[in-house]
């Protein structure tokens, strides 16, 4: 090629406007728009990409410079917003939430049977409860109910106060059984005051329920209970085989929550709440990672050289078969006449 044509040629590509270099990239655009995936991804090569790149200082850093920064940047918005979760759903698809929620059945969750044991928790909860039961037999002012129970009872008492004074274990098991004895050797007045005491001791039941658990979690064996109930929990799930999982899955009307998607999804893009929140993401993103390169940034992921190849490779393609057609053809004709 001749110095002449050569200027040419460079001069109409680098022009600030040149209809023939638009031309040529609008060629190239349509031609790659025009492949079909299986023929333009390689599968194996995308996978082999993409585990390199998740690693644990990639995933680590991602977190840190953008998920947390974003986590932190929608929870200082939302509590500044009026929008509320409906606003989100479009009025078509509230009648079919209505619809779906009347046929909901709770799945049956067997996997989770058997993740907490039971002597765990009713050594947790033991405690509490008679904690819960001793302030309503103080409300109850007959003998062997009232002011005695919080005196330390004898050894062989036979009254209420007396058993409740026994050990954790013993108070749980045997509570119900013992104050049906103590109730059937009591006339109906005393049947009365039961009652009263008892819906008077419900307005306060849980405030007394709470503080108990507070204490209780407080303390040193609560605290081991816990932790050793949260273990169980853990490697309970981890044992859980994904079949076991999906017979729950399965019972879920999932077709019907794919019919709702589209119609949440659309309406929920297209409100002003989630239309400022991925505005705000994308800048804040930019702002971060913005000056950099698309090869700084492949590099700090550990793949440049990886997606390097893998682009050349189904560039070289592209162009390839590019060459080839007429189309390509009649442009690089207009491209070096004179």
């Amino acid at each position: 090629m001749s110095n002449s044509i050569r200027q040419r040629v460079v001069q109409r590509l680098s022009a600030p406007s040149s209809p023939l270099r638009e031309e040529g990239v609008r060629l190239f655009v349509d031609h790659a728009l025009g492949h079909k995936l299986r023929d333009a991804v390689d599968l194996q090569d995308i996978h082999a990409l993409v585990v390199t790149a998740l690693t644990r200082d990639n995933l680590e850093r991602i977190v840190s410079r953008h998920v947390q920064p974003g986590w932190q940047r929608y929870s200082q918005h939302a509590p500044d917003s009026d929008a509320t979760v409906g606003d989100l759903v479009p009025s078509e698809a509230r009648a079919k939430m209505h619809a779906l929620a009347e046929q909901l059945r709770v799945p049956r969750a067997k996997w989770l049977q058997g993740c907490v044991d039971p002597a765990l928790v009713r050594r947790l909860l033991g405690p509490v409860w008679v904690q819960v039961l001793l302030n309503f037999t103080k409300r109850v002012a007959v003998p062997g109910f009232g002011a005695a129970s919080s005196a330390a009872p004898a050894a062989g008492g036979r009254g209420l106060a007396g058993i409740l004074g026994r050990s954790v274990q013993q108070q749980a098991g045997r509570f119900v059984g013992a104050g049906r004895s103590v109730m059937e050797g009591l006339g109906i007045d005393v049947e009365k005051k039961l009652l009263t005491a008892a819906r008077d001791f419900s307005d306060n039941a849980l405030a007394v329920w709470s503080e108990a658990m507070r204490e209780r979690l407080a303390s040193e064996e609560g605290s081991l209970l816990m932790a050793q109930i949260h273990s169980s929990v853990i490697e309970h799930v981890l044992r859980t085989e994904f079949r076991d999982l999906q017979l729950d899955a399965a019972e879920l009307p999932i077709d019907r929550v794919h019919d709702m998607l589209p119609e949440l999804v659309a309406h929920a893009a297209s409100s002003g709440f989630v239309r400022e929140i991925v505005q705000r993401e994308i800048a804040a993103y930019l702002a971060v990672e913005g000056d950099r390169t698309i090869g700084d940034l492949l590099a700090s992921l550990g793949v440049l050289d990886e997606a390097r190849a893998l682009l050349v490779a189904q560039g070289d393609e592209l162009l390839r078969t590019l060459a080839e057609s007429a189309a390509f053809s009649d442009w690089l004709s207009r491209l070096l006449c004179v």
